[in-house]
Formats: structure tokens, sequence, C-alpha cells
């Protein structure tokens, strides 16, 4: 049954995933609230997923903080830094390619912006 359902929702996000990409910009919702919705749901999947949805995941945060506002950038940032430290807690050896995978993927969207992003780091530091 397990299977199946998987099965099922990888069908479903890669069918979301590809309809997502084919919307232009200009009418993904430019709302700060959807913005926000989809910016903590791509976050939770990022944190605590299988690789196949964290990369989508990643991709998707990516995709929004390239074309996002500072607000949303900020939050984006704030969102991605808060999990890797929750998950971080946890290490242990099999938990650590997953771990290092999500630095370098944080790291990487810090560096979209590094006007906003110097604060952010530096408030956490």
């Amino acid at each position: 049954m397990y299977a199946s359902m998987q099965r099922m929702l990888k069908s479903y996000f890669t069918s979301l995933t590809e309809l997502a990409a084919q919307v232009p910009l200009q009418e993904k919702g430019d709302s700060g609230k959807d913005s926000m919705l989809h910016t903590a749901t791509s976050l939770e999947l990022w944190s605590s997923s299988s690789d196949q949805v964290f990369v989508a995941a990643i991709l998707s945060l990516r995709r929004i903080a390239v074309a996002a506002d500072s607000t949303t950038m900020e939050s984006i940032m704030k969102g991605v830094y808060t999990a890797l430290i929750r998950s971080a807690k946890s290490t242990t050896v099999f938990t650590l390619p997953l771990i290092n995978l999500m630095k370098n993927s944080a790291s990487g969207l810090y560096l979209i912006n590094t006007e906003i992003s110097y604060p952010i780091v530096f408030s956490y530091i």
C-alpha cells in the first residue's frame, strides 16, 4: 500500500512541478500570501523529505528566491537556516550526507543576493 501511495504522490508532485514550470513568472502568485504559503511548504519538504523531493523543493525555493522581493528573500533565508539547524541537531552517520547537501544548497541560496544575506547570516552568528 505504501509503494502505490508513494508512486501516486510522486506522480502528483511531478505533474505539479511541470505545471508550475509552464506558468509565466508574472502569474505565479504575486500576492504575498500565496508566495509565503508556497515557500513554507517548500521549506518543510526541503527539510524532511526523500532525496528526489528534496531536490525539487530546493529548485522551487531557488526559483522563488531569484524572482522574489527582499522580504520574501529574507523569509526564505531565515526558514532555510532554521530548518538546517533543526536537522543538524540530530546528526548521525546516516544523516550526515543529507545535512551536507542541505548546507551546500542553503549556501547556494544565500549567494543569490549577498546584500540581503549578509545581515541575516551575521545576525545568527
